[in-house]
């Protein structure tokens, strides 16, 4: 079974691509299957999970690519820096001759490698994409009759959908410890493993709030900047990821503590040692991973239809909050999540937070209630409850609608 990727259309279109494609997004999210499956049979596959073709990969990259010349897919090509080098040789060969393109497709879970590499090789010759863990948009449309709980509870792992008889549980566990352990504790050095994997669960238990590094500093017994580091690693690895709030110099009241989410709610609900999706959606946490989700959703369709979106949250030192606000470009998307069905009052905007936003050039604003589930409808002239099920839907109506002004 094969779950359409709504970034297939990215390698369906025509549009003229950079020689070098750098696809990035955590282990196992599809990376790979999504390149074999997008371009054909044509296309040869190098893993540098392969102990022998890492080595080969590193030591002798021309004769890496005699065995396995372009088009090629490079999966984990982190692995082999030297590579980078030898695919800037072959792509300024191509461009010196004028000869017909050879395209490189690599991929990789830890992003401070990829970028490091391609920075200081490739510039000018690859561009990027990020491919996330199954959205609910992506799972939906394949799958429709799966429940929100039970994709809260197992993330968006494509392995999980299209083999439904695997346990969740012994997955994820498996998962984490592999992840954790090898692109990202061995990558980075770090050497403090109970510290470490004590610190991913303190992480998890504070999902959708307020990153406070000196609480988590204290709770753990390593240094503050020990906890940035960490930190700045998760999300570097795509693990984890921080959204800003919005800010604005003529705003003093505004908050400048980002909020902590994670890229896949089963890595959350497994660190928080969840075993049932029925308790976990009766559990305190609940309302805080439905709302991680909401991130999710929108931040993989944001990536993955490539749009040059802003995306922020919105809080004040006086408690005044909204989940979510995007700034398009002609517009801005204000949007709260809310674990419920019905009864969801309407979304109210305060006269500071709209002076504030209507100052950055941009003074249209749709706004949404995301609900758990329910129909779409409006709630009142400027606001809509949206089920979680038709938000990448609605995002996107949203972009044709500014395209079309």
């Amino acid at each position: 079974m094969w779950i359409l990727r709504d970034l297939e259309q990215y390698f369906s279109s025509t549009h003229d691509r950079l020689p070098v494609q750098v696809i990035q997004g955590l282990r196992q999210s599809g990376k790979s299957s999504l390149l074999s499956k997008s371009l054909g049979q044509n296309v040869k596959f190098a893993s540098l999970d392969d102990r022998d073709l890492r080595i080969l990969a590193q030591d002798d990259p021309k004769m890496f690519f005699e065995r396995y010349p372009p088009p090629v897919i490079i999966d984990e090509a982190h692995y082999a820096p030297n590579l980078f080098s030898e695919i800037k040789r072959r792509v300024d060969l191509q461009r010196r001759e004028g000869s017909e393109i050879k395209y490189y497709y690599l991929t990789g879970s830890y992003e401070l490698g990829m970028q490091k590499n391609v920075q200081e090789s490739l510039v000018g010759r690859a561009e990027y994409l990020m491919l996330h863990p199954l959205s609910v948009h992506e799972i939906l449309s394949s799958l429709p009759k799966t429940d929100i709980a039970k994709i809260i509870y197992q993330g968006g792992w494509p392995e999980l959908y299209v083999r439904p008889g695997l346990d969740p549980k012994n997955y994820l566990n498996d998962y984490l410890k592999i992840y954790l352990e090898k692109d990202v504790m061995s990558v980075a050095g770090i050497e403090k493993r109970h510290d470490f994997l004590k610190f991913c669960g303190l992480l998890a238990a504070r999902t959708s709030e307020l990153l406070n590094y000196e609480n988590i500093s204290h709770q753990i017994g390593v240094a503050n900047k020990t906890i940035r580091d960490w930190i700045s690693i998760l999300e570097q690895s795509n693990f984890i990821s921080l959204l800003q709030p919005f800010h604005s110099n003529l705003n003093k009241r505004l908050l400048k503590t980002p909020k902590i989410y994670f890229l896949d709610t089963g890595l959350a609900t497994r660190l928080q040692g969840h075993y049932d999706p029925e308790l976990l959606m009766r559990s305190p946490q609940a309302g805080h991973l439905f709302e991680n989700l909401v991130f999710c959703e929108i931040k993989k369709t944001i990536d993955h239809f490539r749009l040059d979106w802003l995306f922020y949250f919105w809080r004040t030192k006086d408690q005044e909050e909204v989940d979510f606000i995007i700034k398009m470009k002609n517009a801005w998307i204000v949007i709260d999540a809310k674990m419920a069905i019905s009864g969801i009052p309407k979304l109210s905007l305060s006269h500071s937070m709209i002076e504030t936003l209507s100052k950055e050039h941009c003074a249209k604003f749709h706004m949404a209630i995301v609900s758990y589930g329910g129909e779409s409808f409006r709630l009142s002239e400027n606001c809509e409850q949206i089920p979680l099920s038709e938000l990448t839907s609605w995002l996107l109506k949203k972009v044709m609608n500014a395209a079309s002004t």
